[in-house]
């Protein structure tokens, strides 16, 4: 069941954009692996300014029980700080593997919180169902659950 309605989430998102203010996100069941989601942040960077509202309006219409959402902050260009974030919200090493010292802003980045394996990233050119299609994906534990890889 959790298959068809991820795929069926997955067709709609792709086939259709739907403006952001308008989308009404349904139920969909959630597995069990824990993902931390950790917004690569600045107050200066253009993407992060239209992916954070998007991402606070799918928390606040949905309860992802296996997500934990973290910010890491980059606004002063803080290599240190921004890495020690990372290891605070326990994917220091993930978050080390896919910036180094070349740090990115305005994305989202799904990290296995247990294994410390990138699930994937989203950006400002996903629409709400994209995103919460995406989180909902990263929860599952294996590729036989139809996850994009």
């Amino acid at each position: 069941m959790r298959l068809i309605a991820t795929i069926s989430l997955l067709l709609l998102a792709a086939c259709s954009r739907v403006p952001d203010e308008d989308f009404v996100l349904t139920a969909m069941e959630e597995g069990d692996r824990p993902v931390v989601a950790a917004l690569s942040y600045a107050k200066w960077c253009p993407s992060c300014r239209v992916l954070d509202p998007r991402l606070a309006e799918i928390r606040d219409q949905m309860d992802f029980e296996n997500v934990t959402f973290v910010t890491l902050d980059y606004t002063k260009k803080d290599k240190a700080a921004f890495h020690e974030s990372a290891a605070e919200a326990g994917v220091g090493q993930a978050i080390r593997d896919r910036f180094g010292d070349d740090i990115g802003t305005g994305m989202l980045i799904l990290i296995d919180a247990d294994t410390q394996e990138w699930l994937g990233e989203l950006h400002r050119g996903m629409d709400g169902p994209e995103i919460y299609a995406a989180l909902i994906n990263a929860t599952y534990h294996n590729g036989n659950d139809a996850r994009p890889r």
